[in-house]
């Protein structure tokens, strides 16, 4: 293949007819020349980038490692193609690329909200905590973007399962990224992703229930206000660890909710959330819920708190 695949417009290479080729000058222009201030998230393969183009459209730029691991650059835009097939509420858009010599790029859509690591932990004392019943909508839509991707029809994989791959819009309404390329799902020996299960950091053996592990790392870090790793911690600082002596019990799971947002939950229906927390991190991948029993529980949640907030307004 030629170094450069596509100039601008759409070209016979561009793998789908949604998606935009952009010119590696425009958005080198676009981020200041990649200017750290401009950088969003440092990711495990690349980072993210706030770039304005268009002068009214904003789209984040995800810079990708070259050379790709033995992938022609058919190959990668074949990917690209499948990539740009999905499509759902709860997973980040992807708007466009970029292949020109060693520089490749993938550009999304760009969130208001930021990340979910950063609405949880900014860097400030001064912020408000995020509110109770925003928690349980973002953890909603989180299963609902997994439950998408594991779904017999689409078959994907998600890449890393942590709060700052989870982008928020101007509605709280979370979304997936860093989705990754060629990650369908064939369950077996997989790559990093993340979080590891038990089984998975052991034998390196990978299925859709490894993912059920991560997603409930996350909603650990919802429901405590706490980091999944905080070395300042000591042994403290890992939060399965730190959680899993609270969830032996229904009495104690209350214990651990972060004090930030005492009396904005019911105790049913934050208990109810610790204890599908406790069924994701089994040891056993077979006793954690799929991704479908992850929304319907979630759901009920929501109507548990809903209910509590009617009653607690009369």
């Amino acid at each position: 293949m030629g170094s450069r695949l596509c100039v601008g417009r759409q070209a016979s290479h561009s793998p789908s007819k949604g998606l935009k080729c952009f010119e590696y000058k425009s958005l080198k222009k676009a981020t200041r020349n990649f200017h750290p201030n401009r950088v969003l998230v440092n990711g495990e393969c690349g980072s993210f980038y706030e770039a304005r183009i268009d002068k009214h459209l904003v789209y984040v730029a995800k810079k990708l490692d070259y050379p790709g691991p033995g992938k022609s650059d058919l190959e990668w835009l074949i990917e690209v193609n499948n990539f740009g097939q999905l499509n759902h509420p709860n997973l980040a858009k992807l708007i466009g690329f970029c292949i020109e010599g060693v520089h490749r790029f993938l550009v999304y859509e760009f969130l208001q909200g930021g990340s979910l690591e950063n609405l949880l932990f900014p860097n400030t004392s001064n912020f408000q905590p995020l509110l109770w019943n925003l928690r349980i909508k973002i953890a909603t839509g989180v299963a609902k973007g997994l439950e998408y991707l594991h779904s017999t029809t689409t078959n994907v994989r998600y890449h890393e399962f942590k709060s700052c791959n989870i982008l928020i819009d101007s509605n709280y309404n979370p979304k997936l990224y860093d989705i990754g390329l060629k990650n369908t799902l064939n369950e077996g020996n997989c790559a990093y992703i993340g979080i590891f299960a038990p089984e998975d950091a052991m034998i390196g053996v990978w299925t859709r229930r490894c993912e059920i592990y991560g997603f409930e790392v996350v909603l650990l870090e919802l429901l405590t206000g706490r980091r999944c790793i905080d070395k300042n911690l000591g042994m403290q600082g890992n939060l399965p660890r730190f959680a899993n002596p609270f969830l032996k019990s229904k009495e104690n799971t209350l214990v651990m909710m972060d004090p930030r947002i005492e009396g904005q939950y019911s105790s049913v229906a934050a208990t109810r959330a610790a204890l599908l927390a406790k069924k994701c991190i089994s040891d056993k991948p077979e006793m954690r819920p799929n991704a479908d029993e992850l929304v319907t529980e979630l759901e009920q949640i929501q109507e548990l708190q809903k209910s509590f907030k009617n009653s607690s307004n009369k």
